[in-house]
């Protein structure tokens, strides 16, 4: 794609999926006109908690805390002019699931990849994982 050539970019539950999060926000600032904007929607680490790693190719493996997310985006230079939890989505998906017939430890390895012999299922993902909102902006030059 040529420089400048998108007025918006949005990432559904894509930056905690990709090895690389500062090169794919690096390529959208190319690829934005100024005043674009970034949309994000993934998962994050809430409260700075660390917590287990997930298994790679998980849809956890590369959640990260708010303010790494942040800082990212700046690097970027990509201006956040917005941060949302929406967390309860994710809990609301996790009950409709459960409903559905899926086991808790189905859910929680669906998330983060690990079996659930290995301390996960649910309760790995509280109350590490949330579910956010965020956009971004490519500031005009």
């Amino acid at each position: 794609m040529p420089d400048g050539c998108l007025d918006g970019v949005v990432f559904e539950c894509v930056l905690s999926a990709l090895p690389g999060m500062a090169e794919a926000l690096v390529e959208v600032r190319r690829v934005l006109v100024p005043g674009g904007r970034l949309l994000v929607t993934d998962l994050y680490r809430r409260d700075g908690a660390a917590g287990e790693p997930c298994a790679d190719g998980s849809c956890a493996a590369g959640a990260r805390t708010r303010e790494a997310i942040l800082d990212e985006l700046f690097r970027a230079g990509l201006v956040p002019v917005l941060f949302e939890d929406h967390s309860r989505f994710l809990a609301e998906l996790t009950g409709k699931l459960l409903f559905a017939g899926f086991s808790a430890a189905d859910v929680g390895t669906a998330l983060t990849g690990r079996t659930p012999g290995c301390a996960c299922g649910l309760e790995a993902l509280r109350p590490r994982l949330g579910y956010f909102l965020c956009v971004a902006v490519k500031e005009v030059s």
